[in-house]
């Protein structure tokens, strides 16, 4: 089981856990372990977070 902090603002936008930068750091991470992704519950701490639009981008509120 891997548990993340909070989603990143693709993960929020897709309900999904690791889906971005670090979904990629992470199955690098897994290939190299030998350890096969749909072997492991991979969620987050937080669900969903606060957010404030600046310009295109969805910033982080404090969780």
């Amino acid at each position: 089981m891997l548990v993340g902090e909070q989603p990143g603002d693709q993960e929020d936008r897709t309900g999904i856990p690791f889906v971005g930068a670090a979904g990629r750091m992470l199955d690098r991470a897994l290939e190299e372990a030998g350890i096969e992704r749909a072997s492991v519950y991979v969620t987050n701490a937080v669900k969903h977070f606060k957010w404030e639009p600046r310009g295109k981008r969805r910033l982080h509120k404090t969780p």
